[in-house]
């Protein structure tokens, strides 16, 4: 099975931990993503986790299924994936901000 985003954003990534600075990004934008960033988000997860032969019928990196007005959400410490799945959720991360901001510069001169 291939999945090209994450094939591409996994390219190059190194297995260290990220940096202070990488972190702070990583939780200053992960707030403003959109719903479709969020689902995107969720996927890479999950094909990282089936990549790795996690067992399929649990949430993946001790993930956590809040149930909140009949919506079940999924929440993950950052600390508990992997080094390189936090480099590819950075990665990601960057790119959908920076979509996200040029939407948004596109949009307001059209106004």
């Amino acid at each position: 099975m291939s999945f090209p985003l994450y094939d591409r954003l996994s390219k190059n990534i190194t297995n260290k931990d990220l940096t202070n600075k990488q972190k702070q990004f990583f939780f200053d934008n992960i707030t403003n993503i959109d719903n479709n960033g969020k689902e995107l988000l969720y996927v890479l997860i999950k094909y990282d986790s089936i990549e790795n032969n996690i067992n399929p019928n649990i949430i993946p990196y001790e993930g956590k299924g809040v149930n909140n007005e009949g919506l079940t959400s999924i929440t993950w410490s950052l600390n508990n994936f992997p080094n390189r799945l936090k480099h590819l959720l950075l990665n990601f991360l960057k790119i959908h901000v920076k979509n996200i901001n040029e939407e948004k510069q596109r949009n307001s001169k059209i106004l």
